[in-house]
């Protein structure tokens, strides 16, 4: 979906699926149906992803475009 570094272009809401944020093998965050993600990075002054996304199922997803 995206990885650390790039500028974050919008906040995600999981509909349907499982998505995986890490920034390494121990520190993961997963985000099943109804979770919100990437908000808490467009406030910062850095507004670039800390972490790495990835799709572990097949997803539908609302996407709010800055």
């Amino acid at each position: 979906m995206f990885r650390r570094g790039e500028p974050v272009q919008a906040i995600h809401i999981v509909q349907q699926g499982l998505v995986e944020l890490s920034c390494g093998p121990r520190n993961r965050i997963r985000y099943g149906s109804g979770g919100l993600f990437c908000d808490e990075e467009l406030v910062t002054t850095n507004q670039c992803h800390s972490r790495d996304a990835r799709a572990l199922t097949p997803l539908a997803l609302i996407r709010l475009n800055r």
